[in-house]
């Protein structure tokens, strides 16, 4: 097949957006209006006549209003605050109703985005035949249709609709006209004062799909009535100070005598596949994702698995499609013989590949290298994988907003890969201190991430490989700080656990043996490489960083490590360590990275002092 062409949903009317979404869960046309309405909500501001003191806060606020309590319910689905946003959406209508009607007769187009914002959380097919007048207003019908279609596109391919929902608004860019409404707009806003960056931000957090906590995000949604009807300048001051950015500890970078133990306790792990250190080998922590729905995962896992399995004996018989044969591979490596054993972010991420390239091949103007049947049993294993993820919404929701915040660009994608693949190559040449799960794991994440379909696949997969990485650091760090004579206990103790959620230690139990073809992969994927190469590159990474950036002792304790015990727990540390701090991509997505880090450095540091 030529090129990786994606298979897009075709909406280009009302009628048609209705059919498509009669057939999906509330939650589908929920964000698709939401998004929508947001798009066409920069047109409004034409229904300014020169005087808009008044307009803004008649209308524009309860725009914003509205806007926000959809978009909340969109995105928070499972939040108490989501139940309340049609109620909020209402009333917000109900304020502006007569500001709305003062501006249909001279604006149409600034009515209909007020009508999609009003009507978005309540009435979706409404809201989007609204947002689509406004939008044929300027002339902006396919830029319109062509964003409802790739949102639609994407749910379709089982990315869920909370995720949708916080993406860019306009995939292939905003349309002029309405980038300039916008500029013009939040100038206007800006310069009336009563703290109105708080919905520009917003607005502009909305557009190029970046994500704050949510504590920031849901103080939008927690203003009470009675404040509202105070006008814009209580309502805005309130949600700065409720949005306020808590400043994190930062631990200690550059102590003047001996290294102090960080300000902060280990955070506690990423919403992805946790790791423990047992007996001096990391292993992989059982999921709980399935606890109640066993049987039915389990059919739907022994269907994927056999259709899977047909699939890598076709491929194999061919030199066509590689990356597809290493991706079903890698697959059936996560899915395993045990339906319970399967970790849902792992299934997640050994699915991106396989169902974006199953549209692909199912495109009419694919060229196919593969067999009529092969591409059946692709499309079908694509709608199972899809049905797979569905028993693990909460936890994988979890886990694509814990992407979205790293906010990943383009160029740090790229910096953040080769890092990743330097420290997989470092794990895959240590078995005698990881459990072959973590090699799976490991070998899964790289695979998909060489055979990303396209850049937005490959964003999404370096997230998932980072969020991974931080899980085996905190593993790491637990057991660096925990008495030599816990080895073989659950771990940490309440020093490193802090006042953070517990995570039921008490109930860790590692994996059982995966089968046995699975741990022989696994097991040459590690034979072929050789750890001294990896260990001297991450040396050199760290040897850069030289004594500027890090404390001369601490550097000296990492180095000496790496050197002395490459393959032992304080030396994959040390490699954790000597790789991401060298990675300014890495540390820049978040203190929880760069504490558990300082932690590795500093418990490094006690043992050779």
């Amino acid at each position: 097949m030529e090129g990786e062409e994606r298979t897009l949903v075709e909406i280009k009317n009302p009628k048609e957006f209705e059919a498509w979404a009669e057939k999906k869960p509330a939650e589908v046309a929920l964000a698709v209006a939401t998004r929508a309405a947001l798009r066409v909500l920069p047109i409004a501001w034409t229904a300014h006549r020169g005087d808009y003191i008044d307009l803004i806060s008649d209308l524009i606020l309860p725009i914003f209003r509205a806007t926000s309590a959809a978009w909340t319910a969109a995105e928070y689905p499972a939040h108490s605050t989501a139940a309340s946003a049609w109620q909020v959406a209402n009333n917000a209508a109900t304020f502006a109703a007569h500001a709305a009607a003062d501006v249909a007769d001279d604006a149409d187009a600034a009515a209909e985005a007020a009508s999609a914002a009003f009507t978005a959380a309540g009435a979706p097919t409404d809201a989007v035949a609204a947002a689509a007048e406004a939008a044929a207003a300027f002339v902006l019908d396919a830029a319109f249709w062509s964003a409802i279609s790739i949102d639609a596109t994407s749910m379709d391919e089982g990315t869920m609709a909370s995720i949708t929902t916080g993406s860019p608004l306009w995939p292939e860019g905003q349309p002029d006209d309405l980038g300039s409404l916008w500029r013009d707009l939040k100038t206007t806003l800006q310069a009336a004062g009563q703290d109105w960056d708080v919905w520009t931000t917003w607005y502009d957090r909305r557009l190029g799909g970046r994500f704050r906590s949510d504590a920031r995000e849901l103080a939008y949604a927690r203003i009470e009535d009675a404040l509202w009807d105070k006008g814009p300048a209580a309502v805005n001051a309130e949600i700065k100070r409720r949005s306020k950015r808590r400043r994190r500890p930062r631990p200690d970078a550059k102590p003047t005598t001996e290294p102090a133990p960080p300000a902060a306790p280990l955070p506690p792990a990423s919403p992805a596949t946790r790791f423990i250190v047992q007996q001096g080998v990391v292993d992989v922590v059982s999921p709980s994702a399935w606890a109640g729905r066993e049987a039915q995962f389990s059919a739907y896992h022994a269907r994927a698995r056999t259709i899977a399995l047909g699939l890598a004996d076709r491929l194999g018989s061919t030199d066509a499609a590689p990356e597809v044969a290493g991706s079903v591979s890698a697959l059936l490596d996560v899915l395993g013989e045990s339906a319970t054993d399967v970790q849902p972010d792992q299934l997640r991420l050994a699915s991106r590949t396989i169902i974006a390239k199953a549209r692909a091949y199912a495109h009419p103007s694919a060229q196919w290298e593969l067999s009529a049947e092969s591409v059946s049993s692709m499309l079908e294993l694509a709608d199972l994988l899809v049905d797979l993820q569905a028993f693990a919404i909460p936890e994988l929701e979890k886990h694509e907003r814990a992407i979205r915040a790293l906010d990943l660009t383009d160029a740090m994608a790229v910096e953040a890969k080769e890092t990743l693949d330097l420290i997989s190559g470092a794990i895959a040449a240590a078995p005698e201190i990881v459990s072959d799960r973590v090699l799976v794991a490991f070998n899964a994440s790289s695979t998909a991430s060489a055979n990303a379909a396209d850049k937005a696949v490959q964003l999404t997969i370096e997230g998932d490989r980072i969020l991974l990485a931080e899980n085996v650091a905190l593993a790491l760090a637990r057991y660096l700080a925990s008495p030599a004579d816990q080895d073989s206990t659950p771990l940490p103790l309440a020093i490193v656990r802090g006042d953070f959620e517990s995570e039921e230690h008490s109930d860790v139990q590692p994996h059982k043996q995966p089968d046995a073809n699975r741990k022989s992969r696994a097991k040459a994927a590690a034979r072929k490489v050789p750890s001294e190469d990896f260990v001297g590159r991450i040396i050199a990474r760290l040897d850069k960083k030289g004594p500027d950036a890090i404390a001369d002792a601490l550097l000296s304790a990492v180095t000496s490590t790496i050197k002395h015990s490459p393959k032992s727990i304080p030396g994959l540390a040390a490699l954790f360590y000597a790789n991401f701090i060298g990675s300014q991509v890495l540390l820049a997505t978040g203190g929880a990275f760069s504490l558990t880090l300082a932690w590795i450095a500093y418990e490094l540091w006690k043992r050779k002092k």
